[in-house]
């Protein structure tokens, strides 16, 4: 069954409202991989991730009444709010699980799977239809991915487990993008991004049993805290507003194509800012993933029959 018009929005991504969205998503994107790491490593992972969703719901649902909105409870809101936690409470928890044995350009680079596995999930749910140039770029910037990994150059160097983390937390990322936008709730980004925080706050606070033998004995300096903060503030709340938002403005292809930029930013910003290393393969896999980018942007215009 072809998809409807409602659940497939066509709106464009080079509208002046959307860019400014995509590209501010973007940068945010490629800083949040390493300030995962970061604090994986100040505190204990899950520790940090439960200290950042925590925080974050109360925070949103303040700007929410700051825009003079409410939190809309109905059924349908309910369900979105579920969905969106799929990709940002359980997916974000396996990463942070990952954090400890992946630097933030890999991290960043199991996100680059997004748009393959978006693309084929329209292909078998909704019919929709890839242009040859873009199933080609898609398959370039995946072999650019694999090369920055080492595989088929030096092996895996990375723990399988940490490995099948990502795997659970891409796959997870992607049904929630679909699943939110099928359920249609009619949310404003605020609002969706507070819901879906505060159902990852519940899921923090089930989790706290677990982590209060492990609570930190010393806790770290400032900087971490610093790095919390900008999480909360950047990625917890502007970024999920600006993806929401997105999410039901512009293709699912479009929106994940997000995840094969930001590995390239993501491993320079990891090398400069934290002294990552940056291998000649991993550059060759740079390469190719920007080679597939340009690809899939020239099979991304529209034709006319």
């Amino acid at each position: 069954m072809q998809a409807t018009p409602a659940t497939m929005p066509n709106g464009s991504l080079f509208e002046a409202h959307n860019l400014w969205r995509y590209i501010m998503l973007t940068i945010i994107w490629s800083l949040t991989p390493l300030a995962i790491v970061v604090t994986s490593h100040a505190f204990t992972p899950l520790w940090a991730f439960d200290l950042r969703f925590l925080l974050s719901a109360p925070i949103a649902h303040m700007v929410l009444r700051l825009m003079g909105e409410r939190l809309p409870l109905h059924g349908k809101a309910l369900a979105s709010y579920a969905a969106g936690a799929l990709g940002v409470f359980i997916a974000m928890l396996l990463c942070y699980l990952a954090a400890r044995d992946l630097p933030s350009g890999i991290i960043a680079m199991f996100y680059g799977l997004g748009p393959v596995i978006t693309g084929i999930i329209g292909v078998v749910l909704y019919r929709t239809q890839l242009a040859a140039l873009q199933w080609l770029g898609l398959c370039v910037a995946i072999v650019g991915l694999g090369l920055a990994m080492g595989v088929g150059v030096q092996g895996l160097h990375y723990p399988l487990w940490a490995c099948l983390y990502m795997v659970g937390s891409v796959l997870l990322y992607v049904t929630s993008v679909w699943v939110v936008r099928h359920i249609q709730a009619g949310l404003s980004p605020i609002a969706q991004t507070t819901g879906t925080l505060w159902i990852s706050f519940i899921g923090c606070l089930l989790l706290l049993p677990w982590l209060w033998p492990s609570m930190p004995s010393n806790w770290p300096s400032w900087h971490a805290w610093a790095i919390i903060a900008g999480l909360i503030g950047l990625s917890s709340i502007v970024g999920f507003m600006c993806f929401f938002y997105l999410n039901l403005s512009i293709s699912p292809v479009s929106l994940a194509m997000i995840t094969v930029i930001t590995p390239i930013m993501a491993m320079l910003i990891g090398a400069a800012a934290y002294g990552e290393q940056l291998s000649s393969h991993g550059v060759l896999g740079v390469c190719a993933v920007v080679g597939g980018i340009a690809i899939y942007a020239v099979g991304q215009r529209p034709t006319h029959s």
